[in-house]
């Protein structure tokens, strides 16, 4: 049985994209996913693609600020947790 609590999770997990992403860091790597500005701007865009509000996305940004992180295993993960089918 679920409590409420556990069901605001899930919603706040499949709505949130940043939230989702920082909660599975979390839980994988044991630290905190700090966000900065970018990584907000990064989710942002990334959201409108979940959303059908853009439809091609480069993102152009230096080596280790969490573009693979936030665009590829978080995204996909997210991707997946939406829609699993």
């Amino acid at each position: 049985m679920t409590s409420v609590k556990d069901g605001l999770k899930k919603e706040k997990l499949e709505s949130d994209f940043l939230y989702f992403t920082r909660y599975f860091f979390k839980n994988n790597y044991n630290r905190k996913f700090v966000v900065s500005p970018h990584h907000q701007k990064i989710a942002d865009k990334l959201q409108e693609v979940i959303d059908g509000k853009c439809k091609r996305l480069i993102i152009n940004i230096a080596p280790r600020y969490g573009k693979t992180e936030l665009a590829v295993k978080a995204f996909i993960a997210y991707g997946l947790a939406i829609n699993p089918r």
